[in-house]
């Protein structure tokens, strides 16, 4: 698959025109990782948005002295959907290390920096982008709520 046959298919630009998409294809780079390779590490500057075009990216925690297992997978970024979105909003700093899938994982990477100036330059494309990505912030917002209160009903079972 072509880049520019799958930006139609991300979630992060839906609502763009194809004459709004194609102005974004000169920001991306192809990149990959082979079957559980690091993409992102935590606490690292974030310089780029990432989305997934091949396979799966996992974002997951890390702990202190231990390498970061699938049991540490707090979400799987699936085709289509993007990681890496602190590289557009301050402090620039990535919240969780990101790990390619079981398959590895192919997915096109976009400078934060240079697509913030872009959306300054091109503001609808810029406001339409922002608004889809508070969508996957409130998701993944969403589901670590859920994870908390699941954990808390747990630690209450387990007083009882």
């Amino acid at each position: 698959m072509t880049l520019k046959s799958f930006l139609p298919q991300v979630g992060l630009f839906r609502g763009l025109s194809e004459g709004e998409l194609a102005k974004l294809e000169g920001l991306c780079r192809t990149d990959s990782r082979g079957p559980g390779e690091l993409i992102f590490k935590e606490g690292d500057k974030a310089e780029d948005v990432c989305v997934v075009m091949e396979g799966q990216a996992e974002l997951r925690f890390e702990l202190p002295g231990r390498d970061a297992t699938d049991e540490h997978t707090m979400s799987v970024v699936p085709p289509g959907k993007a990681f890496g979105w602190s590289a557009l909003v301050p402090p620039y700093e990535l919240t969780l290390s990101v790990y390619a899938g079981d398959e590895g994982c192919r997915f096109f990477r976009m400078n934060g920096k240079r697509l913030n100036e872009f959306f300054e330059e091109h503001n609808r494309i810029g406001f339409v982008c922002f608004r889809n990505l508070t969508h996957v912030v409130a998701k993944r917002f969403h589901a670590l709520e859920e994870e908390c209160v699941s954990d808390k009903g747990r630690d209450v079972m387990h007083k009882w």
